[in-house]
């Protein structure tokens, strides 16, 4: 111990002459280690770095270029980003979540090679020479970029002063990485934002080697380089921040740093160090990102498939919109339907009653309901008011209605004022309840102010303008809550009244006035004029949406993957693939540089914490100028690698494997530095640039001692490397594989390989023996799906459709069951329509099903398969209908049961006479009747005739059901000999089974003596030889 380790020498005098710590300067503690005269970075790089660098980019383009053909198809997310770059070339606007200077880049390229962007990239798997695509010249735009990224980590790890050997490797390791050279060939964003991230970090480092000659043109260069490079990230995607944040820690750091005492700056000169940093690294950056958006949107202005995410401001200012086609101004008196913007549903009331107590106890008004639905329909139509019928009366033309109005809204089917008042809601007590009352009644109460979204907009128009209707006499604002009422509400949305007025999700838009067709009224005016919106409005809004979509792609995916297993890259990401000949493209790193890396980590952690505590016992295990140069640069990498990979533990949204990729490049340049710290002696020092009147030119240099054992770690790393890369090719290029090749490289099982099974189960005493044997029950499934998967989507499709149909039939039931006395013609005449459309429906599912068999193959399995499929669609089938005509025989009983008691009530038999009937009515008036009550016996006769009429319809419609089932049980009629024959199967399988589990014991004693467990082992060795040389390493001398 005494040997390696020298204890620290406390002083007790004043502080060390020597310079602060913020000069990251190694030659400052070079101790005795003098290896001659002065000298500059320049003057120690030797010519080995330029013929290495030389050697890596021509190896790197090689690897990366390629096969760069294969495969001629769409692959993975080219189906995005070639589609949005088509859309650039059609100057179409469209939208996604990331900012868009990667994609412009893409479109540029595509533009310079003749793209016309009409092919839409639709599905992985599509030709690109059936498209006329030029894909070779669009992938060459992120392959270029790929070799551009070894010589940046090449650089990185020269200017940081680093041996030739360390460097090699470094940049070796990044090159011959599966998972780099498949991402970054490919029409995606990775290779732009890795070549960002990478230009930055170099020029940082660059623009530290300097600041011994602050605000030299140099320095002034390198600092603003650094700025616009950063900016350039952030504009590829927004995990460009996490550079941000790197860089932002470093020049924090060096600020406290430079406004020590010590260093002898004046406040004066500290704020010129602080103004330059913030112009350079802020104020440029900001400038640089909202630049690329005001090209985004310069060139987007056409009305595309983007215009549904933004508001209708954003779309007025696109040519072509079809919602400015579909815009008309709104006059007083005109009838409209209103949606709720955020849940897309329609103001809505009807005759129907709140109850005048619900189940928590609370008592509402027992006012009209109003509620919202979904789909409009006549009970929509508001008439909008004046506050007073002389407004609206003062001109001849009706008045438009403007912003700020103070109006009523009238409900044109009941004919009554929309009102809210101090009464809870149905569901959230703490908003008011919203109702309607009759006409010229409760005045005050049924005021509204209309509030513009838009304050520059002048006119009140259909689909174009976003507003608010606030109550003016509580303040709230009519709000649509996203939950359903019961069923005393028919199952539509809660309306109630929002106290927080001001709450984004209040706003509505105009759809429609009633009598009036937007296109025919546009199209015989002039072409409307383009609407404006400031630049600054539109780059925040656009913003918005991007982080709220962004946070909102949750939906779980095969492939997507957790943050906690990519560095052991347990489960990858396919690409694409060719079952014909079992080609594919597999997304994973190379394993040994992966776990290598991870390695490096724990080596760097494990260095840092031995040293804190060996440091606190007055012991210094490391030399100064040696720890020195661990804390700024690896300490530097490791920070980077942090905050491009923990940050991703607080995100919601799906992930995958390549949102690791440049924290995985930059746990390479770690790894470089810790190779350097375990295997090489000493440093080069001094690595910055010193001005001619710097004291450090007086400093003594210091370099490093490379010994043979650098170059033999070097190359059994790269060795490893490289035979890994090579092992794994196959997955990155497309290269065709058998099945047994497929599973061999299935290192692990996480990684799911496609075409890695046989066609059917092994067991049995022979290789080729089937689990199950082959027989006419064995089904078979071609590589094209069958024709009657069309089918069974349609049949699906229907049946979602007639239960929509049963619902609302259910709710017209449940109103046309309640007692009244209005006519009720319309309402039965919309049952009856409504349930001869279910009718209809059934016997089309009939056809439809019955259209299974038809075309199906000669094979008795395709057979089988077929007859499977109808038995179960008819299964479904049954259980709907079932439910309908449960439905139908419930309100027949109901009928029934109501003309009953209306019989009784009259003392009428259904035999009846009429003149008998009339004597009744006469008798019964002279004894008191009321006019009411004669009205009821007058009509008593013909609502008689008319159930009679409705309850033969129901009839009609139960017999025709009958008749559709007769047909339907014709298809389950083999259904009992089908399960006979699966049990069979399932009996012969058990037997089969237990034999293959012996055979599977045998298989699994013998897969832990493949390569595979070999390998693995391996890498562990190797990782736990460099943990005892690194503990065991002498002192360097």
């Amino acid at each position: 111990m005494s040997v390696n380790l020298r204890q620290r020498r406390v002083e007790s005098e004043g502080a060390s002459e020597k310079l602060s710590d913020v000069d990251f300067d190694d030659s400052k503690k070079v101790g005795s280690h003098i290896y001659g005269k002065d000298s500059t970075p320049s003057q120690r790089c030797p010519q080995g770095h330029y013929a290495a660098f030389g050697i890596l980019l021509v190896i790197a383009t090689f690897v990366t270029f390629y096969k760069i053909w294969n495969p001629a198809e769409v692959v993975f997310d080219e189906v995005h980003f070639g589609k949005f770059a088509g859309y650039y070339l059609k100057r179409t606007y469209y939208f996604d979540v990331h900012p868009p200077l990667a994609k412009l880049m893409i479109a540029g390229a595509g533009y310079l090679l003749g793209f016309d962007g009409q092919y839409d990239f639709a599905n992985i798997g599509d030709s690109y020479i059936d498209h006329q695509v030029p894909y070779i010249g669009l992938r060459a735009l992120p392959a270029i970029l790929n070799v551009i990224c070894v010589g940046l980590i090449y650089g990185i790890m020269k200017e940081s002063g680093y041996s030739l050997a360390i460097c090699i490797l470094t940049t070796a390791m990044y090159i011959f990485d599966n998972a780099m050279v498949t991402q970054n060939r490919l029409i995606l964003l990775d290779s732009m934002l890795l070549v960002f991230i990478l230009a930055t970090i170099y020029s940082y480092i660059q623009f530290r080697k300097l600041r011994h000659t602050s605000f030299s043109v140099e320095w002034w260069s390198w600092l603003l380089a650094t700025g616009v490079f950063m900016a350039f990230t952030v504009s590829v995607k927004m995990v460009g921040l996490f550079v941000v944040a790197m860089i932002g820690f470093s020049v924090i750091y060096d600020l406290w740093m430079l406004l020590d005492i010590k260093r002898g700056l004046t406040m004066n000169q500290f704020l010129k160090h602080f103004y330059a940093r913030a112009f350079s690294l802020i104020f440029v950056p900001i400038v640089i990102y909202l630049f690329w958006f005001y090209v985004h949107f310069a060139i987007l202005n056409e009305s595309g498939p983007g215009d549904a995410f933004m508001t209708t401001r954003f779309q007025d200012t696109l040519k072509n919109s079809p919602l400015k086609m579909s815009a008309l101004e709104i006059h007083y008196g005109d009838e409209i339907t209103m949606k709720h913007k955020d849940t897309n549903s329609y103001l809505h009331s009807h005759d129907l009653h709140y109850p005048l107590r619900y189940e928590d106890g609370r008592v509402s008004s027992k006012g009209q309901q109003v509620t919202a639905v979904m789909e409009p329909n006549e009970n929509c139509y508001w008439r909008i008011k004046p506050a007073t019928e002389s407004e609206g009366d003062e001109q001849d033309e009706p008045r438009l209605v403007k912003d700020g109005d103070i109006i009523q809204l009238e409900h044109v089917v009941t004919g009554t004022n929309l009102l809210t008042h101090d009464v809870a809601s149905p569901w959230m007590p703490t908003n008011e309840e919203i109702t309607t009352v009759p006409l010229d009644t409760r005045y005050e109460e049924t005021l509204f102010k209309i509030v513009f979204d838009d304050d520059d907009a002048e006119v009140f128009e259909t689909h174009m303008t976003s507003f608010r209707l606030v109550h003016e006499d509580t303040k709230v604002a009519v709000w649509v809550h996203n939950k359903k009422l019961p069923e005393w509400g028919l199952g539509q949305l809660e309306v109630n009244g929002n106290k927080n007025a001001l709450d984004k999700t209040n706003y509505w838009s105009a759809q429609e006035i009633k009598g009036k067709n937007a296109t025919e009224i546009n199209a015989s005016k002039n072409a409307k004029e383009l609407g404006h919106m400031p630049f600054i409005k539109k780059f925040f809004e656009l913003q918005g949406r991007m982080l709220s979509h962004n946070a909102g792609l949750t939906k779980p995916h095969p492939y997507q993957s957790t943050p906690i297993t990519w560095p052991f890259m347990i489960r990858g990401v396919s690409y694409w693939s060719k079952e014909d000949t079992r080609s594919q493209i597999y997304l994973t790193g190379n394993l040994f540089g992966w776990y290598l890396s991870v390695g490096g980590i724990a080596v760097f952690a494990g260095i840092m914490l031995a040293d804190v505590l060996a440091r606190r016992r007055g012991i210094d295990p490391i030399e100064e100028p040696v720890r020195h140069r661990v804390l700024q640069s690896a300490g530097f990498f490791f920070v980077g690698w942090a905050l491009h990979y923990f940050p991703f533990f607080l995100m919601g949204r799906s992930l995958f494997l390549h949102h690791y990729l440049p924290a995985a490049t930059i746990n390479y340049l770690l790894l470089g530095a810790m190779y350097q710290f375990i295997f090489v002696d000493g440093i080069d020092s001094p690595v910055s640039f010193l001005s001619r009147k710097s004291k450090l030119t007086r400093q003594t240099s210091m370099k490093a001692e490379v010994s043979w054992k650098v170059y033999a770690a070097v190359g059994v790393t790269l060795l490893l490397q490289i035979a890994m890369f090579i092992y794994l090719a196959p997955l990155t290029y497309g290269t065709p594989l058998t099945v047994e090749e497929v599973q061999s490289h299935q290192l692990l099982n996480g990684w799911k390989l496609q075409y890695g099974s046989a066609p059917h189960f092994s067991a049995g005493l022979s290789e080729t023996e089937g689990l199950i044997e082959s027989s006419d029950n064995v089904i078979e499934m071609s590589v094209l799906p069958p024709k009657w998967v069309d089918i069974v989507d349609e049949v699906d499709e229907s049946l979602d459709v007639v239960k929509d149909k049963i619902t609302k039939l259910e709710g017209m039931h449940r109103k046309h069951l309640l007692p009244g006395f209005d006519d009720r013609t319309s309402d039965e005449a919309a049952i009856n329509n409504l349930t001869q459309q279910i009718t209809d429906e059934f016997y089309r599912i009939k056809r439809d099903i019955q259209r299974i068999r038809v075309g199906v193959n000669d094979s008795d399995q395709d057979d089988m398969l077929a007859r499977n499929i109808q038995t179960s669609l008819a299964t479904k089938v049954q259980d709907v209908s079932s439910s309908f005509r449960k439905q139908q025989s419930s309100y027949l009983q109901k009928m029934q049961g109501q003309e009953n008691r209306k019989a009784d009530i009259l003392g009428l038999e259904n035999d009846l006479s009429n003149e008998a009937a009339e004597l009744l009515l006469d008798e019964d008036a002279q004894v008191g009747f009321t006019e009411s009550q004669l009205a009821v016996l007058e009509s008593s006769n013909e609502l008689i005739d008319q159930r009679e009429r409705e309850v033969n319809q129901i009839a009609k419609s139960i017999h025709q059901l009958a008749e559709i089932f007769r047909d339907l049980q014709t298809l389950v009629i083999d259904q009992g000999s089908m399960l006979d024959r699966i049990d069979y199967n399932i009996e012969q399988t058990t037997v089969q089974v237990k034999e293959a589990v012996v055979q599977l014991d045998k298989g699994a004693h013998y897969q832990n003596k493949t390569r595979k467990r070999k390998l693995m082992l391996l890498l562990i060795l190797i990782i736990m030889l460099l943990i005892v040389i690194l503990i065991v390493k002498p002192k360097r001398r």
